[in-house]
């Protein structure tokens, strides 16, 4: 499901993933120095996500919000990599967590509707989409997620295994 990017991992050449991949080395090589290191952590997920390795990436994304929970860009990118993954019940505790480090955010609460989404939680996800548009009604993301969820509620379409 896309709601306004091109797919992970479009555009990427054959240099670009071997840049990547390279990136990928010395990151998990700087981890072998220092384990703990969530900003570390949090690179690896992003190069994870660009080479478009959803498990990858919340593992190295997951790891990274433990270590740092109240960071909400940390636990944003987490929340988004269960997403990807299609990990409802993780996208859901990473995406509430999310919204906890900043509850004004609305596209951290359009997030958190779509980890209901996926993890077939309709009317949940429904309620959330529209306290998103609520909190900011000029968000076009928050609008393209509550528009998806009530197309499936409507039966529309099926709910998405992963976004």
């Amino acid at each position: 499901m896309l709601l306004h990017e091109a797919p992970v991992g479009s555009r990427l050449g054959w240099l670009g993933r071997r840049r990547l991949n390279r990136a990928v080395d010395a990151l998990r090589e700087a981890l072998e120095i220092e384990p703990d290191n969530w900003p570390t952590l949090w690179a690896l997920g992003k190069v994870y996500q660009r080479l478009g390795c959803a498990e990858e990436a919340l593992e190295s994304l997951r790891i990274a919000c433990e270590l740092n929970p109240t960071h909400p860009d940390v636990a944003r990118e987490a929340g988004l990599a269960a997403l990807a993954a299609g990990d409802g019940p993780e996208a859901i505790r990473l995406c509430k967590a999310a919204r906890s480090a900043s509850p004004e955010d609305a596209g951290l609460t359009a997030n958190l509707a779509l980890a209901y989404l996926i993890n077939g939680e309709v009317e949940r996800a429904s309620s959330t989409a529209h306290e998103a548009v609520e909190r900011d009604p000029g968000d076009a993301v928050s609008q393209r997620v509550l528009a998806r969820v009530e197309d499936v509620r409507a039966g529309g379409r099926p709910a998405p295994q992963r976004v």
